[in-house]
């Protein structure tokens, strides 16, 4: 069986905690897979507040979820509190997107998945994908250079 790739880069953008709740629990009594999505979801959007944008508005643009990628590393339980880091890797940089790549880790550092979204830039009035505005990129090169 292929198992997915997920390379992250050296520097991250961005660190938080999020509890397991007992709605993330599945029938196996672990983190469900739906919940990993949430999770990545809930550190993103925790991501662009510390930038004072939300993802209906980033410089006067939206966020498109492209596609998304998980590999599951790990069980996580209820109670138990991960921490999420978020990566940007250059390399993945388009004209209107970008790869974000999360991790999401037990207390003690071993993994429990890694995530890669495809994030566009999105005009929500034209319905058009739009350029990365670059205060957006030069928001994210300083939150680098920041974290370390």
């Amino acid at each position: 069986m292929s198992r997915v790739k997920i390379s992250l880069p050296a520097q991250y953008v961005f660190r938080t905690q999020i509890p397991v709740m007992i709605g993330d629990i599945n029938y196996g009594n672990h983190l469900s897979n739906d919940a990993v999505l949430r999770l990545a979801h809930e550190a993103r959007i925790r991501f662009l507040k510390s930038l004072n944008y939300n993802e209906g508005n980033i410089e006067g643009y939206g966020l498109i979820l492209a596609d998304a990628e998980i590999r599951y590393v790990s069980q996580a339980f209820h109670g138990e509190l991960l921490t999420l880091i978020l990566y940007i890797d250059e390399n993945s940089l388009t004209s209107s997107g970008f790869e974000l790549l999360t991790k999401i880790e037990h207390q003690n550092g071993k993994d429990v998945a890694l995530i890669k979204n495809g994030i566009v830039f999105f005009n929500y009035l034209t319905q058009q994908v739009q350029a990365i505005p670059n205060e957006f990129l030069k928001k994210i090169e300083d939150k680098r250079n920041n974290e370390y």
